[in-house]
């Protein structure tokens, strides 16, 4: 579930971090966080700046059971059941019973050790997508609650990709050959730039001495 991204900066503090990235952006934000580290290497990545604590939470989670989809599909689950259940938020009227839930969310954090307080109690939502509860069906069973459930998680993961970014001495082969290309597509656009303001200043002149 885990994307790695490889990215070069000068080693300063943690040598890998973590991040929620639409899966559509994920090379263009590769590409723009490369250019910043490039640029700012005493500064925290790019993407690191304003961060969403409680699915910065989730992530780090599933980064440290990454290793087991029974626990990182119960991760899922319980950031879900989280989201609806949590002290700041509002229990969707069209679900089942909100003790019976209860009983689901405790069997899902077992699955992986959790407990409610994995996240803090401030929290609201603790994955960066999830569905309207409010404008759909009622759901009237426990099975279809987990198939709405992970229709939620399928979605999520088709638009958000979960990133590892790992920094490391050397740019990433892809990264490099596209910052190159992207630098000589630059210099070549402000060369014919400067050359068509220079035709432009020599015609101005020539119109004043006629």
């Amino acid at each position: 579930m885990i994307f790695n991204c490889t990215i070069r900066r000068i080693q300063q503090g943690r040598s890998t971090e973590i991040a929620w990235w639409v899966v559509s952006e994920i090379t263009c934000n590769h590409k723009k966080e490369q250019k910043f580290c490039d640029t700012h290497p005493g500064r925290i990545s790019l993407f690191n700046e304003s961060r969403h604590k409680g699915a910065d939470r989730t992530l780090e989670l599933s980064m440290e059971y990454q290793n087991s989809p029974e626990k990182t599909a119960a991760i899922l689950l319980s950031a879900s059941l989280f989201s609806r259940m949590g002290t700041r938020n509002r229990y969707p009227a069209n679900w089942p019973p909100y003790l019976t839930i209860k009983v689901v969310a405790d069997m899902a954090f077992e699955q992986w050790d959790g407990y409610v307080y994995s996240w803090h109690p401030s929290c609201t939502f603790v994955l960066p997508k999830i569905n309207d509860d409010f404008n759909n069906d009622e759901i009237d069973s426990l099975h279809a609650l987990i198939c709405y459930l992970a229709e939620e998680h399928a979605s999520l993961l088709l638009t958000y990709r979960p990133i590892a970014k790992k920094f490391v001495s050397e740019r990433d082969p892809f990264i490099e050959a596209a910052l190159t290309k992207n630098s000589k597509s630059g210099n070549k656009a402000k060369r014919d730039t400067k050359r068509v303001w220079k035709q432009v200043i020599l015609l101005k002149r020539k119109g004043l001495k006629s």
